[in-house]
């Protein structure tokens, strides 16, 4: 089973995407802001990252950029 982070702000799209990758077998985390993905990523890093392109707090090719500074490219 591979951890997915999942980085969306919006509930339902959250909700829909999370459910098709449990029944697709893998373990999802859900993350609605990407500061608390940023933390968690650091304890347990995941096998892939999904990221929603417009988020409130910043643009998903933000959240890639910093990404790749945490875990390197």
């Amino acid at each position: 089973m591979s951890l997915i982070h999942l980085v969306e702000d919006d509930d339902i799209c959250a909700e829909a995407v999370a459910k098709a990758l449990r029944d697709g077998g893998h373990d999802v985390r859900v993350f609605g802001a990407p500061h608390a993905l940023f933390y968690e990523i650091q304890k347990l890093p995941p096998r892939c990252v999904i990221v929603d392109w417009m988020l409130p707090e910043m643009s998903g090719f933000d959240v890639v950029k910093r990404l790749r500074q945490l875990l390197g490219s």
